[in-house]
């Protein structure tokens, strides 16, 4: 699983009352760390595989990707859905629950994204 973060560096160049590029720069890298430090707590813990594969890169001037590197990263997000347990005589389905670590952390930094804007950017 993968979020792509884009189009920031874009917006922000049309407001006149940012102080420069590095201010923008460190804010965002404040972002992610803070985006990634709430996926690590959030991430269920069964073997600390799901918690090693998480991280987040720079891909281009306002572009950043956040990775979560294993395959049943989207089944601990969002659950599964109708898992079959049982055979074909008597099948059992089993739902399993969802653990949504990537989505709470970014609703959550999408709450508190002006402040950032107003102590890295705007001055």
């Amino acid at each position: 699983m993968t979020l792509v973060v884009t189009g920031l560096s874009e917006a922000i160049q049309f407001n006149r009352r940012i102080s420069n590029k590095a201010s923008y720069e460190q804010m965002m890298t404040d972002i992610m760390n803070d985006t990634l430090s709430l996926m690590l707590r959030r991430a269920p813990v069964a073997t600390g595989r799901l918690r090693d594969n998480i991280y987040w890169l720079k891909l281009a001037d306002g572009t950043y990707k956040i990775y979560v590197a294993v395959p049943y990263a989207y089944y601990m997000e969002y659950g599964f859905q109708g898992f079959n347990v049982g055979t074909i005589k008597n099948p059992i389905y089993k739902k399993s629950g969802y653990h949504p670590f990537m989505r709470s952390s970014i609703w959550e930094m999408n709450d508190i994204f002006p402040w950032y804007l107003n102590k890295n950017v705007f001055k």
